[in-house]
């Protein structure tokens, strides 16, 4: 399971108050041969919540460190309020007591935690072991009605973006042809892709023209009589009811699956797919890039 950064940060903190707690409790180990209050905040404090972490630790299940590490904060709060007030106090008792309790609660609820920690982890290995599974019988299964079923799930706006999502395409484009025809519309997976602007399935389906076998290039030549980028670069650049930010983040999509396709088939970028980018770029400020500086590079190439 991936770490968020604020996880990270959360368990660098562990890890320094835990070092922290370690460097505090051999200075109080120490002083316990030369005085005696450090012996008795020894005796009635570091020892009796070390044993109730360990304790905790057991109970909670928790096969990793996270549960004594992230209590080093807690208990070194706890030994130093002990280690400073107790010489001060005729009867400590009451202080120990009271740290104990705060000890006790705050132990709980950082078990707790680790505890929702750990419920993720284990739905997120169930969710990996299922989905390893269904890519095993993607990549095995001849069920045709299945696969298209799964790309037409795959293929929604609501799931763009989704790592399994895009897994799952991967997967898919490599069972299902560019040029079938999409579940419950009259168009090729290819140009629904495109149509959708789904970055991954036109990236996946790309590698169906690459290569000198006789299905790559009879793939090539039906991609060529009917070039869908001029369609993806009309539509984007004359799509006056997104706003400014659905606007450059549709750009963006779209010079993504026309570098993908070009790539693996440069005579899409025909003279007038290329007249139409200088054109836009002319008429508009290049935000968030100029688009006859991407092509430029294939064009050249092509030329």
């Amino acid at each position: 399971m991936r770490i968020s950064e604020e996880g990270w940060r959360l368990l660098t903190f562990w890890v320094f108050t835990a070092g922290g707690y370690l460097i505090l409790l051999f200075i109080v180990i120490c002083l316990a041969f030369l005085f005696q209050t450090p012996r008795r905040v020894l005796l009635w404090i570091a020892l009796p919540q070390i044993t109730l972490v360990l304790l905790l630790w057991f109970a909670a299940g928790d096969e990793t460190l996270f549960f004594p590490i992230g209590a080093g904060w807690i208990l070194g709060l706890s030994l130093l309020l002990a280690l400073l007030f107790s010489h001060r106090l005729r009867q400590p008792h009451h202080l120990w007591a009271g740290c104990h309790v705060v000890v006790l609660l705050l132990l709980l609820a950082h078990m707790g935690d680790i505890l929702e920690r750990h419920h993720r982890r284990d739905a997120y290995q169930a969710q990996q072991a299922a989905e390893e599974t269904l890519l095993r019988k993607i990549d095995t299964t001849d069920d045709r009605a299945f696969l298209n079923h799964l790309m037409s799930q795959a293929m929604q706006p609501q799931n763009a973006g989704d790592w399994w999502t895009n897994r799952r395409i991967e997967h898919l484009a490599k069972r299902i042809s560019p040029f079938d025809i999409a579940d419950g519309t009259e168009k090729i997976w290819l140009v629904l892709a495109i149509d959708r602007l789904n970055r991954p399935a036109v990236g996946a389906f790309a590698s169906w023209f690459i290569g000198d076998s006789v299905q790559a290039k009879q793939y090539r030549y039906q991609l060529l009589q009917n070039n869908p980028l001029l369609d993806l670069l009309n539509r984007v650049f004359n799509d006056s009811t997104a706003d400014e930010q659905t606007f450059l983040q549709q750009q963006l999509l779209a010079r993504d699956i026309c570098t993908s396709l070009i790539s693996v088939v440069p005579e899409l970028l025909t003279d007038e797919l290329y007249a139409q980018a200088v054109a836009f770029d002319n008429s508009n400020k290049p935000e968030p890039f100029s688009w006859q500086f991407e092509f430029d590079v294939f064009y050249h190439q092509e030329k």
